[in-house]
């Protein structure tokens, strides 16, 4: 298996990612985005900010998204699942844009569009190219 992104530190994401394996389903490569959070001020009043996590794992059957983003945001508590067969995949991609980084993952039925921080553009042009 190779890895790419954050190291598994957080459990809600390691868990998530063992528990949807298949019996004999082989892990090929991950990326992983852990969830961040930051303070925002305004004036007087401070905020916490969460930006949302997300795990792609890689199998020989199929491709997995694990994701805690919920319309943008992120869900401390949730997390979101979708999975679409290998045989289905088309294309895997990393755009930089002057506002926002995005891996893309091309299926022939589907898009997933994942936003990747500054800091983790490197590994993710890197998870795009691997084949």
């Amino acid at each position: 298996m190779i890895h790419f992104g954050d190291e598994f530190a957080d459990v809600k994401f390691s868990r998530a990612g063992d528990y949807e394996l298949d019996e004999g389903e082989r892990v090929e490569r991950t990326f992983l985005s852990l969830p961040k959070n930051s303070r925002e001020r305004r004036g007087l009043m401070q905020r916490e900010v969460w930006l949302p996590g997300d795990l792609l794992i890689g199998t020989d059957r199929r491709w997995i998204w694990i994701t805690d983003r919920d319309k943008g945001f992120c869900d401390r508590f949730g997390r979101i699942i979708r999975s679409v067969r290998r045989r289905d995949e088309r294309a895997i991609s990393f755009r930089r844009d002057p506002n926002e980084s995005v891996l893309v993952l091309d299926f022939c039925n589907a898009q997933w569009i994942v936003p990747i921080t500054a800091e983790l553009e490197e590994a993710a042009a890197a998870f795009a190219a691997h084949l």
